[in-house]
């Protein structure tokens, strides 16, 4: 036997959210698509490749402009940053620590921490619960570890994303399609 339809107003709102949301979907993927065309005919206009170039023209002057400036450190010794009409380069002091085998340095400093124990506060052990495992374990043998597995249920909604690198290389793909 088929289940009734529910007619109370909760149902009905359901319906009418479901609405909305059909329609909003519908709308969105019209913008998405009109968004698509617009950029095609943008790299029609500016060209193909305008996007890499700029990328690679940022990185090529990113790069030449922190070796002019750090074969002129005087620029930074009263101040960090360096400020111009166009934006601000800062050269700052850092540091970090390679550890080529942790766990030898971990040895090291367990052994060492034997004599001079403030080593072993570099040391830091954490355990945790590889809940994967547990979750192929069955109830009764979660109960025996003081676990409990709660059932649920999720909603969630996600909205939509203009993916400008999904866009170029789809506008690269139809092109090439077209010249084949």
């Amino acid at each position: 036997m088929k289940p009734e339809t529910p007619t109370s107003p909760d149902y009905q709102n359901v319906l009418d959210l479901i609405q909305i949301i059909a329609q909003s979907v519908a709308e969105l993927a019209d913008i998405q698509s009109q968004a698509d065309q617009h950029l095609y005919e943008f790299f029609d206009h500016f060209g193909k490749n305008l996007y890499s170039d700029l990328q690679t023209s940022i990185a090529d002057a990113t790069a030449a402009a922190e070796a002019i400036c750090r074969s002129h450190p005087e620029w930074f010794l009263d101040r960090k940053s360096l400020r111009t009409p166009f934006g601000t380069a800062t050269l700052r002091a850092t540091s970090s620590l390679d550890i080529a085998n942790e766990e030898l340095t971990i040895a090291l400093l367990e052994t060492a921490g034997k004599t001079e124990p403030e080593y072993l506060l570099a040391v830091k052990i954490t355990k945790t619960v590889d809940r994967a495992v547990l979750s192929a374990l069955d109830d009764l043998e979660l109960k025996s570890f003081r676990v409990k597995r709660v059932e649920g249920q999720s909603f969630s909604v996600k909205p939509a994303e203009v993916n400008l690198g999904k866009a170029i290389s789809t506008g690269e793909e139809k092109e090439k399609a077209g010249a084949a």
